[in-house]
């Protein structure tokens, strides 16, 4: 449970997030990232408001698309293109890669990935948290635990024989 509310997170922060730095110093850090995964794009600079392809491997690819939003934001979306044979023809599917996408972001905004990385842990320790009580072994569920002297003050939880 900790784990994908960590995930959901850092998913939810990718979908919003804008890149500062210079697209060229993002781009070479993209086609580094998709090489070390196996994963070849041609174009060698950045390509604004466009999808561009890798090449495929098995049947997997990604889409990269740099969407500018303004004169010195953008955005970048990475998909995970399942290319399958069936029945005489192609399907294609393609999924948002936010692992990738978050991959990216921590080597090119490594600052602004920190705070990130810190949002995403704190939900990832309430997570933890729900359902199993405060650790003064109380029965209470809440996100935030009781303050102490609302421990001291309540009664002691009662079990039934």
């Amino acid at each position: 449970m900790a784990r994908g509310a960590y995930q959901d997170e850092v998913a939810k922060a990718m979908t919003s997030f804008e890149y500062e730095v210079a697209p060229a110093e993002m781009w070479r850090e993209l086609v580094a990232m998709l090489k070390e995964h196996g994963f070849d794009l041609k174009e060698t600079s950045p390509k604004e408001n466009a999808t561009v392809s890798t090449s495929t491997v098995g049947e997997d690819a990604y889409d990269v698309r740099l969407q500018r939003v303004n004169a010195s934001r953008y955005t970048v979306t990475i998909h995970r293109v399942q290319i399958v044979a069936s029945d005489g023809g192609t399907q294609r599917s393609e999924v948002r890669d936010f692992p990738l996408e978050w991959e990216l972001v921590q080597r090119v905004e490594s600052e602004r990935a920190a705070e990130i990385r810190q949002t995403a842990d704190a939900s990832g320790r309430r997570s933890a948290m729900i359902g199993r009580g405060c650790d003064r072994g109380c029965s209470c569920v809440l996100r935030t635990c009781l303050t102490v002297s609302e421990h001291r003050a309540a009664p002691p939880p009662t079990t039934s024989p």
